[in-house]
């Protein structure tokens, strides 16, 4: 059996994680890297913390993407008329697809063996010090600009 192996099969019982759903609501709540973020906390706690730099920095460079693209490359006019609700719902659905598939059978095991995880409380308030941590710098930078 090769490390990789032996982490996958190893017991998580004194593991705590993040959930999918948290994950998924750290993507709604505080934008791709939250979730990001998450995922990497998950890899770390399971002695995968290559894995984990490479979804951080995956996210981070999600979330320069998704609020770069729109303000810079597409036309205002095609901006306002996606709903604003769109792009949220597409990256939590995406989020929770990719956690699935890269965490997910470790996460299910570890639910069905009753362990323990994070509460969506802690996610949520993770989640929102990411979201005032992107706000913060645009909001300073669109005052410092308008004129």
């Amino acid at each position: 059996m090769n490390t990789e192996e032996q982490i996958d099969n190893q017991d998580t019982k004194d593991l705590k994680l993040y959930s999918q759903r948290s994950v998924a609501l750290g993507t709604f709540l505080g934008s791709p890297i939250a979730a990001g973020y998450f995922i990497r906390e998950n890899y770390r706690a399971l002695g995968k913390n290559e894995e984990g730099h490479k979804a951080l920095l995956v996210s981070i460079i999600i979330t320069i993407i998704l609020l770069g693209v729109p303000f810079f490359l597409i036309p205002e006019d095609i901006v306002e008329k996606i709903p604003n609700q769109l792009i949220p719902i597409i990256s939590v659905a995406i989020t929770f697809a990719v956690v699935e598939k890269i965490q997910g059978e470790v996460l299910n095991q570890h639910k069905a063996n009753g362990y323990e995880f994070y509460s969506g409380w802690r996610a949520a308030g993770i989640s929102l010090l990411f979201l005032l941590a992107i706000c913060i710098p645009i909001v300073i930078l669109v005052l410092v600009f308008a004129e």
